[in-house]
């Protein structure tokens, strides 16, 4: 099976021109029969044994074989061929053919026939000749008082053209027909098999232009396993992801203007309550309006930062740090607010080496690592730090025994602003970009992120970042 589009451009073009070269040859080898038997028929059915029956009326009547080309031209065709009489010595008598009328003409044993014709413009001595041998003849008189002559079947040819030429023109005529034959057949052979290239091309060029107009479904079918078949899965790849692109993009718009709303209108009722006198301006309500104000600022910093990190802009301040280190100054972060749940914070540093990251960012993701394990871990359970050595990187590990996260939701938890929890309540979380914060910081130090869950037992979400080379 062909299956690069080369090759099959390469078949295409071999096919076609082997159909057009046997179409050539089948044509003009059957126009070659066709000519030749009507150059056989036409001396065949030249009405030779009519003709002699009536010159030999005429001589026993007593007339001269000279005068019979009168005769001899009431049986004059129309075509290539005529008749000759001549005596035993080779003098011709006549001809039914006014035209080879003072044609040089030599009769030899056997029915040798040679005709010399003077070209009209050619130059002295030139001559057109014909060569005729066993031409069609049949034997005249003989008896007692009858001149004995022959009557032979000649060709007739112009002085400027030879006997063949009607042959010639013949076959010419059926090559003319086989070309245009094949040229036809080829062009049809060319257009069936094209299809199977242009088809493809033809569809892709729809489902551009369908999606220049918005329609971010479009698709086109992949039937072959070449270039069109590679470039239309490469198409529907592309479209694809711009498709999860622009869905991204109005989820992220919608997102922000939920995450937004929240606070913002929490901020106006305040407002306006203060300002109607309804809530006194004290200090729990410019507490309240303050926390509110810090959410803002937390959502347009993680949004920030999710921004610079997608963009690949993300400025990293790359230094040796200890990953014990790292994880103490996180548990101690949370350990009033674990403490107050009753979670344990354990740490589990077997060994590992330093790593050679920003440690802004580091503590920014398990910052968000921890926050999210001690908010889904009930009271009593545990939180466990830990870090080991895992080739040229080090492996991260934040576990907790939380309810764990559903299989159907798993592979989505990296995403920005998705939650599990539909109703999105601030009590099980926060606007959902800590996790794709994580991701992005990570990614850029060169490492991978990874979570896995068993529901009602616990989540574990591990990284990797690389090690100092020192």
């Amino acid at each position: 099976m062909i299956r690069g589009l080369r090759f099959r451009l390469l078949g295409v073009v071999a096919l076609v021109s082997a159909v057009a070269v046997v179409t050539v040859v089948l044509v003009s080898r059957q126009g070659v029969r066709t000519e030749f038997g009507r150059f056989e028929t036409t001396t065949r059915a030249f009405a030779l044994e009519d003709a002699a029956e009536a010159l030999r009326t005429w001589v026993r009547a007593g007339g001269a074989p000279e005068d019979a080309g009168r005769l001899l031209r009431r049986f004059d065709r129309p075509g290539h061929r005529a008749l000759l009489l001549a005596d035993t010595l080779g003098n011709v008598l006549a001809f039914s053919s006014p035209e080879m009328q003072g044609s040089r003409v030599t009769i030899g044993p056997g029915g040798r026939i040679e005709i010399l014709r003077e070209r009209l413009h050619g130059n002295a001595g030139s001559m057109r000749r014909a060569l005729v041998i066993g031409a069609p003849h049949t034997e005249i008189g003989g008896e007692a008082g009858v001149p004995r002559v022959f009557l032979y079947v000649v060709p007739v040819f112009g002085p400027d053209e030879g006997p063949e030429a009607p042959f010639v023109r013949g076959v010419n005529r059926w090559m003319i027909v086989a070309v245009v034959a094949a040229g036809l057949l080829a062009l049809t052979v060319m257009w069936l098999l094209s299809r199977s290239i242009v088809g493809p091309v033809e569809a892709l060029t729809a489902a551009a232009r369908r999606m220049e107009k918005g329609d971010w479904g479009a698709r086109v079918p992949v039937r072959s396993r070449d270039e069109i078949g590679d470039l239309s899965h490469a198409f529907n790849s592309m479209a694809e992801s711009l498709s999860r692109t622009e869905t991204l993009r109005r989820q992220l718009v919608s997102d922000v203007a939920h995450e937004l709303r929240t606070p913002l209108t929490n901020l106006r009722a305040q407002l306006e309550a203060i300002e109607d006198g309804i809530v006194a301006a004290d200090a729990a309500a410019l507490r309240s309006l303050h926390e509110e104000t810090l959410l803002l600022a937390r959502l347009v910093g993680d949004l920030q930062d999710l921004s610079l990190a997608e963009a690949g802009r993300l400025r990293l301040d790359r230094v040796p740090c200890s990953p014990r280190e790292a994880l103490e100054a996180a548990a101690a972060a949370f350990r009033v607010q674990a403490e107050a749940r009753r979670v344990s914070l354990r740490l589990d540093v077997a060994d590992a080496p330093p790593v050679l990251v920003d440690r802004a960012r580091l503590a920014q993701i398990l910052r968000n690592l921890v926050a999210n394990a001690v908010t889904h871990t009930p009271d009593d359970g545990a939180v466990t730090l830990a870090a080991r050595a895992d080739g040229a990187f080090v492996r991260f590990e934040v576990r907790d025994t939380g309810e764990g996260i559903a299989p159907e939701h798993l592979p989505h938890v990296f995403d920005r602003f998705y939650r599990a929890d539909a109703s999105r309540a601030r009590a099980t979380g926060g606007a959902g970009l800590g996790l794709a914060i994580v991701r992005h910081l990570v990614e850029a130090h060169g490492g991978e992120v990874s979570a896995a869950s068993v529901e009602g037992r616990g989540t574990t979400v591990a990284f990797t970042l690389p090690r100092n080379p020192a």
